[in-house]
């Protein structure tokens, strides 16, 4: 009897040590959801690469050029978009993103004529912080930023998450944005309005076709449908001026 005790507890003793073994293991790996604008997000459709776009006029002549670039650094995502308008403006802005996908930390750089801005931002808990550094005509100033804020979004993220968005016909909110430079606020709507075939310098894709209105300046986004989703085309509304997918990371 003595032995059968000692074997069932040398087997307890097992078990527990292994329940132990896997909550060390996976407790603190817990698949944890990434949302935006109170949808979850894809994290397969997350851009993993970069993607070139021209700018074109309404001639089909180039007059710019767009980067975009997305890559998990670690438990972070980072997101990045470089717009040159030849001759007339440069904006290169970087976000960083943390497993949930909530913004922590941006930054901007934008130069126009003899302008020159750098910008660095902490995100965290609806709150904004930072400072601004600007240059022009020889001289250079900062302006503190410390701004509080509900469900607002930095715009750039429209176009870092869009693919990502549960996507189909008829799926419709409100965006209120923060745009830069200037730190503006718009009340903004993202709306999946149907499907468009496009051709574009990357290839000819079925989409979604998006619009993005309100504010300031209004876009219509073109999503490829499929297995792997992407931005392929942006008509910036009221403007002679088209964003089109040259050549894609992934």
């Amino acid at each position: 009897m003595s032995r059968k005790i000692k074997s069932v507890t040398k087997v307890v003793v097992v078990i527990i040590i292994c329940l132990i073994m896997y909550l060390i293991l996976f407790s603190g790996n817990t698949v944890q959801k990434k949302t935006w604008m109170g949808h979850e997000l894809n994290e397969d459709q997350l851009l993993l690469g970069k993607d070139s776009f021209n700018m074109v006029n309404a001639s089909g002549e180039k007059i710019g050029s767009m980067v975009i670039e997305g890559n998990w650094i670690g438990s972070n995502y980072e997101w990045m978009d470089l717009s040159i308008l030849d001759g007339v403006v440069s904006e290169r802005t970087t976000y960083t993103f943390d497993q949930s996908i909530q913004l922590i930390e941006s930054t901007i750089d934008f130069s126009q004529g003899q302008t020159n801005l750098l910008g660095e931002f902490k995100w965290g808990d609806g709150h904004v912080t930072g400072e601004y550094e600007i240059e022009r005509g020889g001289e250079t100033r900062k302006v503190a930023v410390d701004t509080t804020f509900t469900d607002l979004v930095d715009r750039a993220e429209v176009f870092a998450f869009v693919q990502a968005l549960p996507l189909s016909i008829g799926l419709k909110f409100p965006v209120n944005v923060l745009v830069q430079p200037g730190m503006e606020i718009w009340e903004m709507n993202l709306e999946v309005v149907g499907d468009e075939k496009c051709i574009v310098p990357s290839g000819e894709f079925e989409t979604y076709k998006i619009n993005f209105t309100g504010g300031k300046l209004s876009n219509v986004l073109y999503v490829s449908k499929g297995d792997q989703r992407k931005l392929v085309k942006v008509d910036v509304v009221g403007q002679p001026m088209t964003i089109e997918l040259v050549s894609s990371g992934k």
